[in-house]
């Protein structure tokens, strides 16, 4: 089971037809597919502070329903805004210092935060949810 099939697991008994979603530190935007493919209505915001990463989201994914302007470099500390769901997969275990994005992750959420980490005691890959 990858990581985008636990997170929509974790995220589908709280969706409502409609709510919003962020992807915090969403690469090129990758999950919106895995949401495309199992959700019917929903406002997708990818978040990413590489802008290359970016750039290719917003050259392949118009295609696929999203649009471009939905794909924004920014970098997790520094977003300002709310969203029904947060999503975060695999992005706090490779910051220096965590502690900031995480706060700013816990504002955003209304009623669902996913996060997926790597925590290096004991080493293991883990999957929380917490609901608002």
């Amino acid at each position: 089971m990858t990581c985008a099939v636990q997170a929509l697991d974790l995220l589908t008994p709280n969706f409502e037809d409609g709510d919003s979603i962020i992807d915090a530190g969403c690469g090129s935007g990758y999950f919106y597919h895995s949401l495309s493919k199992r959700l019917s209505r929903f406002y997708y915001l990818g978040l990413d502070a590489t802008p290359e990463l970016i750039e290719i989201g917003r050259e392949c994914l118009p295609k696929f329903g999203l649009p471009e302007e939905q794909l924004k470099v920014c970098r997790i500390e520094d977003f300002r805004g709310a969203a029904d769901h947060v999503v975060c997969m695999n992005v706090l275990t490779n910051l220096d210092n965590y502690h900031k994005p995480l706060e700013r992750l816990l504002l955003t959420a209304r009623k669902t935060l996913i996060l997926r980490s790597r925590f290096r005691i004991p080493l293991s890959t883990s999957m929380f949810k917490i609901s608002f």
